[in-house]
């Protein structure tokens, strides 16, 4: 889609960061510029916003179609590690009051301790680590 509407692309083609013309629905053009092409996602430049589209073939789009919308989780309740590793320790129990940047659980990744901090107050609901 493109501005809220699905449409064919075609490229005059160029070097990344060069202005563009691209051809939607081979009639009408409109000039952005292609910033990188990843092998999968192309950023562009376009009315001074940066956007990542996909193009897809006539194929790959009808397969699209009908793949489920995946739902994004809410997991701001969550303390989630940023990496894998072995829980060390835990510092709270379920039911306690921790406040901001209190320190929750220890995990040990790569020979070294990472301290892993409360995002925001709250009270400790479930502990899921043992």
């Amino acid at each position: 889609t493109f501005d809220e509407r699905t449409v064919s692309v075609s490229s005059s083609g160029g070097t990344f960061g060069a202005l563009q013309e691209f051809k939607l629905d081979a009639t009408n053009s409109v000039p952005l510029q292609h910033l990188h092409f990843d092998g999968v996602t192309h950023t562009i430049r376009y009315r001074c916003c940066k956007r990542e589209i996909t193009v897809l073939t006539p194929l790959q789009q009808r397969y699209m179609d009908t793949m489920p919308v995946k739902v994004k989780e809410d997991t701001s309740n969550l303390l989630i590690s940023p990496m894998p590793g072995s829980v060390s320790s835990i510092s709270v129990q379920e039911g306690d009051e921790v406040l901001e940047g209190t320190e929750v659980a220890i995990v040990v990744a790569m020979k070294m301790n990472n301290s892993l901090k409360a995002p925001k107050s709250g009270k400790i609901k479930k502990i899921w680590a043992k």
